[in-house]
């Protein structure tokens, strides 16, 4: 698979930054409008992560002081396993539910953003999110050691190049959708809606657990 650079849109203006929902916290949405065809490589950090508690139980919402990063678009909701993949590569990855690809319909088109700075202490949205380049998925890559990837041979995530962030716990704007969580058995993001578990966690065979999670939301 090729590295090319992913669809950036460097030096972000506050106006995008607050319809992205960078400011006030990111959103996904889980059913609706298939995806459209989107071009440009996923790609996760490899720059220094910051340190994150034992626990990813709920904190207190924190304010982001003006938050500037990028913005990467291509990524989407997997009816089957309720994961968020990249479909930029030109590949389905691997699903987990009964194998085969993720499947994106339906799906809205989401975006992530990444290099985030000025995110505030503890920092919100919180970095250290990472795509994997075998299953497409997001997923923790602070507890890379920790997780479960879904393709052949299974075992951990592997760690791309870019460092997204999500933004959690925060009153939702217009063009975003909280109720994705973390799975703490396999370490992926997965859309839960009003419930913390939900999909097909390639952990133990049977749903994702976010119970102990924050409430993310992502951009679409």
């Amino acid at each position: 698979m090729t590295k090319d650079n992913p669809d950036a849109t460097p030096g972000l203006s506050r106006r995008m930054l607050m319809r992205g929902g960078l400011l006030t916290g990111f959103g996904v949405a889980v059913a609706g409008v298939a995806s459209p065809a989107l071009t440009g490589v996923a790609q996760a950090a490899t720059v220094p992560r910051a340190s994150r508690p034992a626990s990813r139980a709920a904190k207190s919402a924190v304010t982001p002081d003006l938050p500037s990063g990028q913005t990467q678009n291509g990524w989407a909701y997997c009816k089957n396993c309720a994961g968020l993949w990249y479909t930029g590569n030109h590949t389905t990855g691997y699903c987990p539910y009964q194998g085969g690809g993720h499947i994106d319909n339906p799906s809205f088109a989401y975006a992530m953003f990444y290099d985030v700075t000025g995110a505030g202490s503890p920092p919100n949205p919180q970095p250290g999110w990472s795509w994997c380049s075998r299953c497409q998925g997001l997923f923790d890559g602070v507890r890379q050691a920790d997780s479960w990837c879904p393709a052949p041979k299974g075992g951990h995530h592997t760690l791309g190049t870019w460092n997204y962030s999500l933004n959690y716990n925060q009153p939702v704007p217009q063009l975003a959708q909280p109720g994705w969580y973390w799975c703490f058995n396999c370490q992926g993001l997965f859309y839960g809606g009003p419930y913390t578990t939900g999909g097909y966690c390639p952990a133990n065979g049977f749903v994702h657990d976010g119970s102990k999670s924050d409430n993310y939301d992502v951009t679409y």
